[in-house]
């Protein structure tokens, strides 16, 4: 049965239990209560509290009137939780989820991806015709609030903008080969291209990472999660 504890802050372990929902349910919550995990913080091997309800969203809130949810595995450290030491909650994660985050990670990918595809940068907020043209478009193609989708394209034009850095000194760091990408790329197609340099860079050296399935976009969640220690191999 699920729980119903309140809520508590928590820290995600990102594990690959389906491509999607549907394998999910099918297998992937029964291959996550088999696992045995450790505390990302101490080691220590993590003990199950139950399942709790999780939003794994395809539409808008506007568009359906029952969101789906699925189960997921609860965890908790008896040394971090003896020791005082918080979060000493876990929760397990599916692949196609991100942390945090209400909407599929394929469907994040399906937004960007209508809105940017064509190499076109990124509107903000306020830039008039042309954005809300945009997120009409998406919303009318995906199921997705304009609203929602005009968020998510300057939050993450940001996070791009900040990440392309941190991605270009990680391809040097594993000796990957530089992407060529035009001076006129926009900021979405130098993501994808560097992400996609360093995910074949990567694999050379782990295994685990090469078997990662999905997109550039799922790939860049587990690695940053990794970073994070939250991914459970």
């Amino acid at each position: 049965m699920l729980g119903t504890a309140p809520k508590r802050p928590y820290i995600p372990i990102i594990v690959w239990a389906g491509a999607n929902v549907k394998a999910y349910l099918a297998w992937g919550r029964d291959a996550v209560a088999r696992m045995v995990l450790q505390c990302p913080v101490c080691g220590t091997r993590l003990i199950g509290n139950g399942w709790r309800q999780r939003v794994a969203r395809t539409r808008s809130k506007t568009f359906e009137a029952e969101p789906a949810w699925i189960p997921v595995h609860q965890l908790v450290c008896p040394n971090c939780r003896d020791a005082g030491r918080h979060p000493w909650n876990f929760r397990v994660l599916p692949s196609f989820l991100f942390p945090f985050k209400h909407f599929l990670q394929a469907i994040r990918l399906m937004v960007f991806d209508r809105a940017w595809g064509a190499g076109a940068a990124p509107a903000p907020v306020g830039a008039g015709a042309a954005a809300a043209g945009c997120a009409r478009a998406v919303e009318e193609a995906l199921g997705v609030d304009r609203c929602l989708v005009r968020i998510w394209l300057v939050r993450a034009q940001a996070v791009m903008a900040a990440a392309l850095p941190a991605l270009g000194a990680a391809l040097e760091d594993c000796k990957g080969i530089s992407p060529t990408v035009p001076a006129t790329a926009s900021l979405w197609l130098r993501w994808w291209a560097l992400g996609l340099a360093l995910r074949v860079a990567l694999a050379a050296r782990d295994e685990a990472l090469s078997q990662t399935p999905g997109s550039v976009l799922e790939w860049m969640a587990v690695w940053s999660a990794r970073r994070r220690s939250w991914w459970a191999p």
